[in-house]
């Protein structure tokens, strides 16, 4: 009897192209602004693979924010089953694939998603499905969900 190995859905999602140098400048310098302020409350977790409840994939958002203490530290584990706060999305793929994955994270459970455009030097933040704000490359961010606040000039 042959073993079936399944990949996770970041390894064989059709089409995901590989994050470029853009992509990771402007991934890390959210890390960065992040963490530099909020991490006493959030702590951010880049590539984690979340099979959360009531989901038939896998998801791996660019960063998932959790409040500090939500995940235990002291065990491994592949992937994990605890919805996000928020996630960031930075855009590598088509937009209406994009939108998609959007509605999928809120229908989780997920409180609040980013999607980053780097060519535009925009982040879109979303509260709900269809309800965002837009922040361009030389704004302060603010998510009311998170209670955070971002200094663009410094991720773009």
């Amino acid at each position: 009897m042959e073993t079936l190995v399944i990949e996770n859905t970041y390894e064989i999602e059709p089409h995901k192209p590989m994050p470029s140098k853009k992509h990771a400048y402007v991934q890390t310098h959210i890390i960065i602004e992040f963490a530099k302020k909020y991490e006493p409350d959030y702590v951010l977790f880049s590539g984690l693979t979340l099979r959360l409840p009531n989901s038939f994939q896998d998801y791996v958002p660019n960063l998932a924010v959790y409040e500090v203490g939500k995940l235990s530290m002291t065990e491994e584990e592949a992937q994990v089953t605890e919805v996000p706060l928020a996630v960031v999305e930075i855009a590598s793929q088509g937009l209406e694939e994009m939108i998609a994955k959007i509605n999928q994270y809120f229908a989780l459970g997920v409180r609040s998603v980013w999607l980053v455009l780097p060519t535009f030097k925009n982040i879109y933040v979303y509260t709900a499905p269809q309800t965002y704000e837009v922040y361009r490359d030389t704004q302060i961010l603010k998510d009311t969900v998170l209670n955070v606040e971002i200094d663009l000039s410094k991720v773009f």
